[in-house]
């Protein structure tokens, strides 16, 4: 009976002890549709009683036996309490209040010695490193040039520069790479951009509490780029997608 109680979804949290006692208030404090006093045997000779019911050596307790199940049936099917309504009300503006403060999701990377985190929604697909072809009279150094994604041309750009991070030289953005580098294929609003990055951690979900401003030693390109910090196992710059999106297709194209 006390685990139908709990299939009644009624919102109280209640210990074990607490829903007898409850049980059985309701039946001592009901006349309708409850057995009378003289009835109720698991008070009177069960093991709320004397104990000396004859079929509980089979039975063990109460709550396995037929009678007990019965009218534990009629307690769940009582008329509802007048505050019914109202209490789940309550409960059900807070579930939704609680909603409000879900955890965000970013897929973090590595780029230098520096963690970044992007929201994972901007993650088309990843790939392991692929050739970058430069483009002749290009100028800016953030841009490395086009790839080939399964026919698919992709601009690429170079998380370093646009973040103002140490790079060992220009030609180590085309050639050089360890085993843990990787082409990512981000994506805003249909703007979709290759990037290249020097190792991708994985997805991390944090709350609105494990995010702090960015301290004021962060290097000035990342700050502006930069939400804030989150504070996980390791500091995770949060980077604003819009931002840098903004910058790729007004300042890169």
């Amino acid at each position: 009976v006390l685990q139908r109680r709990s299939r009644c979804r009624r919102p109280v949290e209640t210990s074990i002890e607490q829903s007898r006692s409850t049980f059985l208030f309701a039946l001592n404090s009901t006349t309708q549709s409850f057995p009378e006093k003289s009835e109720r045997c698991w008070q009177e000779i069960g093991v709320w009683g004397d104990k000396s019911c004859s079929q509980l050596a089979a039975e063990i307790h109460c709550q396995n036996c037929a009678v007990y199940t019965k009218n534990g049936r009629r307690l769940f099917h009582r008329p509802a309490p007048s505050d019914y309504l109202d209490e789940w009300t309550r409960l059900v503006a807070t579930e939704k209040e609680a909603e409000k403060t879900e955890n965000q999701s970013v897929v973090v990377f590595r780029v230098s010695s520096e963690w970044f985190g992007l929201p994972t929604t901007n993650f088309v697909e990843v790939h392991s490193f692929k050739t970058i072809h430069r483009i002749p009279q290009m100028s800016q150094t953030a841009l490395l040039g086009v790839l080939n994604v399964r026919g698919s041309l992709h601009l690429c750009v170079s998380m370093r520069h646009l973040l103002d991070l140490p790079s060992e030289s220009p030609e180590s953005e085309w050639k050089q790479h360890a085993p843990e580098t990787r082409i990512a294929i981000i994506e805003r609003q249909d703007d979709r951009w290759a990037c290249k990055l020097d190792e991708i951690d994985g997805i991390l979900q944090f709350s609105r509490e494990q995010l702090h401003p960015p301290p004021v030693t962060v290097a000035k390109a990342t700050s502006t780029f930069t939400k804030g910090v989150i504070r996980a196992e390791k500091p995770i710059a949060l980077l604003d997608d819009e931002l840098i999106f903004h910058y790729l297709k007004h300042n890169l194209t």
